[in-house]
């Protein structure tokens, strides 16, 4: 699953998803949210520690609160589904 959400990602911003911190964040909401992966198995999926991967989790609740985010965030999550 954890593939299918960074190929998503990749896909609707033709961006990698390591270029930018809010693919980051959009990708551990939606990990979190879609997936049984531990923040340890993102972590190690994405190469970062499992605690940025807590707050890259946190930052992405409070981005839901952008209107881009968010538009960005329903379209990625509209190709996993």
């Amino acid at each position: 699953m954890l593939e299918k959400i960074k190929t998503a990602i990749e896909d609707t911003t033709t961006e990698a998803i390591a270029s930018r911190t809010i693919y980051l964040k959009l990708f551990c909401g939606l990990a979190c949210k879609h997936s049984l992966s531990s923040q340890k198995d993102i972590a190690a999926f994405l190469g970062i520690s499992p605690a940025s991967v807590g707050y890259y989790r946190k930052e992405h609740g409070s981005m839901l609160m952008v209107t881009e985010y968010q538009k960005l965030y329903q379209a990625v999550e509209k190709k996993i589904l």
